[in-house]
């Protein structure tokens, strides 16, 4: 107070109190900085029980159903490896093949894992037309995508004839695991299952489209057509490979999703563009790409409808991807492209 006062001027009122508080810190001072204390651990209490509550973990266990997503999005990174654009009709594939799966383990009573490869085939040949209808006869992309839209409102079609009359139907249930739990919250051992076939899933064509001599091929095929022509590669196999993989994980995605919801003729439509949103989230050149954004969407999708709104869930989860994306163009594990023009 005196270095900012002139001596011929008496320090002001507030001056003079503050030298008093200052002077006795274990009055005023001291409650000041208790006060300051306790409210700062309070806030840090609050903030770390938010987190790690209850409540955070019951919102992300309940979107490992949700897990069926980055099986989509692993489908649509598929496709675009080998052929750089996009398969709308990859949700409906995945529904003609869970109705697939439903008739060949309760009306023709085949056991399930039979049953399964049931649906994954037909995935498989329904992908194997699309492609043989669709891309092998249009060149521009955007015709290829319109292309693939009309695909999915035929089989849209199929399965409407075929099954609306007695819908919903009650898909056989998914081999389950044992119930845990985390943190006060159970896990259903049918949550578990799912989440542990996704990251199975996953593992299995990372190793194989990164540590084998085929997905050498077919990453070679993706890259340059021509130049892996002249080296010996047979860039119509590896095409073909690839959409009949992509058909058999629609296949696998809706046969995960179909036991908890009731198995109808829209039963992936509401997943088909969160799989793509997944895939581009997570980078479409890189398989885990698929697993980390459709967990990541799942998740962040899942505490936005607890903590903020359930009803503008989509439309701020959107929103946040887009200013993601704004900053990282190619995804979260997505590698930068450069090329000469």
């Amino acid at each position: 107070c005196r270095a900012m006062s002139p001596s011929s001027v008496r320090p002001s009122r507030c001056c003079r109190w503050m030298a008093a508080v200052c002077s006795r810190p274990s009055s005023t001072l001291s409650t000041m900085q208790r006060f300051i204390s306790s409210s700062s651990m309070s806030m840090a209490v609050v903030v770390r029980n938010s987190i790690t509550g209850p409540h955070t973990l019951y919102c992300c266990v309940t979107r490992l159903p949700a897990a069926s997503v980055p099986v989509l999005a692993m489908a649509a990174i598929l496709i675009f490896k080998a052929s750089r654009t996009a398969n709308f009709a990859i949700g409906e594939t995945g529904t003609f093949s869970a109705f697939a799966l439903y008739a060949a383990v309760l009306l023709a009573r085949l056991p399930y894992w039979l049953g399964l490869v049931v649906a994954m085939v037909a995935g498989a040949v329904v992908a194997l037309g699309t492609e043989s209808i669709i891309t092998r006869n249009v060149r521009t992309s955007l015709l290829v995508l319109v292309g693939t839209l009309g695909i999915s409102d035929v089989l849209t079609g199929i399965n409407t004839v075929l099954w609306s009359k007695g819908e919903p139907y009650q898909e056989p249930p998914f081999p389950q695991l044992p119930q845990v739990s985390l943190g006060g919250v159970g896990i259903s051992g049918e949550y578990l299952s799912i989440f542990a076939a996704v990251v199975v899933i996953c593992l299995v064509l990372y190793l194989l489209l990164e540590h084998t001599g085929f997905g050498l091929n077919v990453r070679a095929s993706a890259e340059s057509p021509d130049l892996a022509r002249l080296a010996g590669i047979n860039v119509r196999r590896c095409v073909t490979v690839m959409w009949a993989g992509a058909g058999a994980l629609a296949a696998v995605a809706a046969v995960l999703v179909a036991p908890l919801s009731a198995l109808n003729v829209s039963l992936m439509t509401p997943l088909l563009f969160n799989g793509y949103a997944a895939g581009i989230l997570g980078g479409l050149d890189r398989l885990p790409g698929g697993l980390v954004g459709g967990l990541a969407l799942g998740v962040a999708g899942s505490l936005i409808g607890g903590y903020v709104s359930n009803t503008a869930q989509d439309a701020i989860l959107f929103a946040v991807l887009i200013v993601l994306l704004s900053v990282r163009p190619n995804g979260l594990l997505g590698r930068r492209v450069l090329q000469k023009v």
